[in-house]
């Protein structure tokens, strides 16, 4: 999902405003991951790999705009899930996240 990428970089770098188009692709997006994780732990099944790896820092990402993920139950336990296995999470994303979260947030005002 480099659709993230897009919506933020022109924010962050260029003082565009939000794009509600590119805001529609991250949640179809979204929606296509909810059914993909419809039974499963993990993205590729019962085992973290590479991919939940990579998902949970786009989706990190995506937590920081208004994009509300309690609209995609499976994906905010499989988020959940990441966050809690991935070791050093938080340290190495979570609070990198917020901090340009914030940063978004601030250029939109």
């Amino acid at each position: 999902i480099n659709i993230l990428y897009c919506l933020q970089r022109p924010v962050l770098i260029f003082g565009e405003p939000e794009d509600v188009e590119k805001l529609k692709k991250i949640e179809e997006a979204l929606a296509i991951l909810e059914v993909f994780l419809e039974g499963k732990q993990w993205v590729t099944g019962d085992n973290i790999t590479i991919a939940d790896y990579t998902l949970a820092v786009t989706v990190s990402g995506i937590e920081e705009t208004d994009i509300k993920l309690n609209n995609y139950p499976n994906v905010v336990k499989w988020f959940a899930r990441a966050k809690t296995t991935i070791e050093g999470y938080e340290e190495l994303n979570g609070a990198q996240a917020k901090i340009i979260g914030d940063m978004f947030r601030a250029k939109l005002k």
